[in-house]
């Protein structure tokens, strides 16, 4: 019984926080790689690699919008 219960509140878990968890892990990255990392070293940031990386990070955005629209129902 212990058992069922608490795959139960991972199931929970996974699926009511793992994409919000994703969406700041996401923006995050995008702050530290684009802002942090280049303003530490003191060099500018490369636009045509940060373009790439931003767009990549919209497709994910994307995805979790289309998964939120669609719904569990499948």
């Amino acid at each position: 019984m212990r058992v069922l219960r608490a795959q139960e509140t991972a199931l929970c878990f996974v699926r009511k926080w793992w994409r919000p968890a994703a969406c700041v892990g996401l923006a995050s990255s995008v702050w530290v790689n684009l802002v942090v990392i280049p303003w530490k070293k003191g060099v500018p940031i490369e636009f045509a690699s940060a373009s790439v990386y931003v767009t990549s990070i919209v497709a994910a955005f994307a995805v979790r919008e289309f998964g939120k629209w669609k719904g569990n129902a499948e």
